[in-house]
């Protein structure tokens, strides 16, 4: 209940202060929030705000889905295994500080306009994230608790299930937690390119249009969109560790 109060009033700050702005600043480029709020009420009853939202959650669904079917064993794998990771870690840092959204072009051009590129695109950012971050959690399980586990008759598939999956989890979800804002920022970026679905090209098309209601309201369905999925992120990983959240 603290917390639910703790948020609300964290809400209620940025809110005011967003008014206080837009009291200052008396220009139609910065509504006030009950006006975007009451805009973007109309667009989800209207459906247009709630299907712009929808591809944009898909994408980023699908981007994480990819993302993390690579990215866990190869970051078991390459926390564990010496070899492997020698062979694959100068490969993650190589193509780690490359700005992903510098990748879309070659993504467009390899796998066409369609939505694979864009899904690939929330893929590349978050892989990296994860797999370095499983890496060091694999790395970082104390070898007598490896040891026990595997003298105790735990090998194969159950150290895999019960030891060492269990042990980087939490690491596996703050990876995700950071990566999403950034993969939601570049598919931002990529929704303005070959699609006429998605926050990225709504936000977009209603600035060039001059209809900052609409922006802003687009702007805001991102934010909502972000922290729907920090809250899934946080459920999971209260469901499926020990974490204190």
């Amino acid at each position: 209940m603290k917390t639910v109060l703790h948020r609300t009033i964290s809400l209620g700050i940025m809110i005011l202060l967003w008014k206080l702005v837009s009291l200052g600043i008396v220009s139609s480029a910065l509504p006030p929030p009950e006006a975007v709020f009451a805009r973007a009420v109309l667009l989800t009853s209207q459906g247009r705000l709630i299907i712009h939202s929808l591809a944009t959650l898909g994408r980023t669904l699908a981007g994480v889905g990819i993302a993390s079917l690579f990215a866990l064993p190869l970051g078991i794998l390459s926390g564990r295994k010496p070899l492997a990771d020698t062979l694959m870690t100068p490969g993650f840092y190589i193509l780690f500080p490359v700005p992903k959204i510098a990748l879309l072009p070659v993504l467009f051009l390899l796998f066409g306009i369609g939505e694979l590129s864009r899904v690939l695109i929330v893929a590349l950012v978050l892989f990296f994230q994860i797999v370095l971050a499983i890496r060091d959690a694999a790395k970082g399980i104390p070898r007598e608790l490896i040891e026990t586990f595997t003298t105790m008759g735990g090998r194969g598939l159950k150290k895999v299930t019960l030891l060492l999956i269990p042990a980087i989890l939490p690491a596996f979800f703050t990876a995700l937690r950071i990566g999403i804002g950034t993969a939601l920022a570049v598919l931002f970026f990529a929704e303005t390119f070959f699609t006429r679905h998605g926050l990225g090209f709504f936000t977009m098309d209603a600035w060039m249009r001059i209809d900052y209601l609409d922006m802003y309201a687009g702007i805001l369905g991102l934010s909502v969109l972000g922290w729907i999925l920090f809250g899934i992120t946080d459920l999971l990983q209260k469901r499926y560790t020990r974490a204190d959240m």
